[in-house]
């Protein structure tokens, strides 16, 4: 494996924002956990992209943050989507209206 680049200060402090409290994540390098984050959203392409320095480490960071909003958003919406089916389906037919809408195909 390529050696990664090292991360600046300012990096290694977003880095350990980015793993929050669970210590068991504090067993892992910055660099480390940076590449497996980035490769859940972005798979190998992405790892490779990183140790290639294709894309530096700061936008790495930077997408990291900008995924989990994306994540969130999608949980969001799926568990609004789960709580209108366990009610009712005329309740949740006009809840994912919108959706069926978004996904009609025009012929």
């Amino acid at each position: 494996m390529t050696q990664l680049p090292k991360l600046s200060p300012e990096d290694l402090k977003k880095v350990e924002r980015l793993k929050g409290s669970n210590p068991d994540l504090k067993k892992i390098s910055p660099e480390m956990y940076v590449l497996a984050e980035f490769g859940h959203f972005f798979g190998w392409e992405g790892i490779l992209a990183i140790e290639t320095e294709v894309i530096k480490l700061d936008k790495a960071v930077e997408l990291i943050q900008a995924m989990r909003v994306v994540e969130g958003k999608k949980l969001y919406e799926q568990a609004k989507a789960t709580f209108y089916a366990t009610k009712d389906s005329k309740t949740f037919n006009k809840g994912m209206a919108q959706y069926a809408d978004n996904s009609r195909i025009e012929e």
